[in-house]
């Protein structure tokens, strides 16, 4: 089988380009690509609060429902919810990374 155009063979490259600006990039619909300003509109705002809310919930609920259970000396239970508050900061540091990773600017 003879290459195509100019000798190139079929397949091309594997290798991808990667850009180094925390990914901000999106296809606007002509193929263009543009920087992708995170904007201050209602659907990231939403998505801050929710990624935010979600960890601060877990935190606040595990270390009532502890508090509750030692007091109840329901010592597994207690054990729970301490890894329940203790995934809660995982998830929100996770969560804080991912925002200044990915986000317009760090918090």
């Amino acid at each position: 089988m003879s290459p195509r155009r100019g000798g190139e063979k079929l397949g091309g490259t594997t290798e991808r380009h990667r850009p180094k600006d925390g990914w901000r990039v999106f296809i606007s619909g002509d193929g263009n690509r543009e920087r992708d300003e995170m904007g201050s509109g209602l659907t990231v705002t939403l998505l801050r609060v929710w990624m935010f809310a979600v960890p601060i919930v877990m935190i606040a609920t595990g270390v009532i429902f502890a508090g509750v259970a030692a007091a109840d000396e329901s010592w597994a239970l207690v054990a729970m919810m301490v890894i329940v508050a203790f995934l809660g900061v995982v998830l929100l540091i996770l969560h804080w990374w991912v925002l200044y990773r990915f986000g317009k600017e760090s918090p």
